[in-house]
């Protein structure tokens, strides 16, 4: 049977149908989450110690292994995606958590706990941090816009490419 015959035939089904899916239309608009931008979920974060004066080799065997040995008593660590970097003076941890994290934010937190305690009892006098900063996933935008009534489109659109390359020489 044709169905658009069975939708004149069948025309109380028709509608309801239609009804049906308008206010379903209207329950996802009006429940629309409405942020300008998406919430992603970052699953890493950077574990940074300084220890200034010190050589790679004392940085690594002092700090870096004490630090591993603290992230990897958490079972929300990725064991094989976390790696660190020893130089003079600095170590850098890359820290990624597990998916079935539910709260990384709250993992966050408590790993920074964990780390200030290693830090009052198991590193060396002089080390800065251990800090985590997970933080690095925040994006700030800023829109700017230019109008005009007496240029025409091409100076408009030179006029903000010359505004453009000028913020880009902001430092900040």
């Amino acid at each position: 049977m044709n169905i658009f015959k069975a939708a004149l035939k069948y025309h109380k089904v028709s509608v309801f149908t239609i009804l049906l899916i308008f206010i379903g239309g209207i329950y996802s608009l009006v429940t629309m989450p409405r942020r300008a931008s998406p919430e992603i979920t970052i699953r890493e974060a950077l574990v940074i110690a300084i220890y200034p004066g010190a050589t790679a080799q004392q940085v690594e065997e002092q700090v870096t292994k004490s630090i591993e040995n603290k992230l990897f008593t958490y079972s929300e660590v990725k064991k094989d995606k976390t790696y660190s970097t020893s130089k003079d003076g600095l170590v850098v941890v890359n820290v990624t958590i597990e998916d079935w994290v539910d709260s990384p934010d709250l993992f966050w937190e408590r790993l920074g706990q964990g780390l200030f305690l290693l830090s009052q009892t198991d590193l060396p006098k002089g080390v800065l941090g251990p800090i985590v900063d997970s933080d690095f996933g925040d994006v700030v935008a800023l829109i700017i816009s230019v109008e005009t009534d007496n240029h025409t489109y091409s100076e408009l659109k030179t006029y903000a490419e010359t505004i453009e390359n000028n913020l880009r020489k902001i430092p900040s």
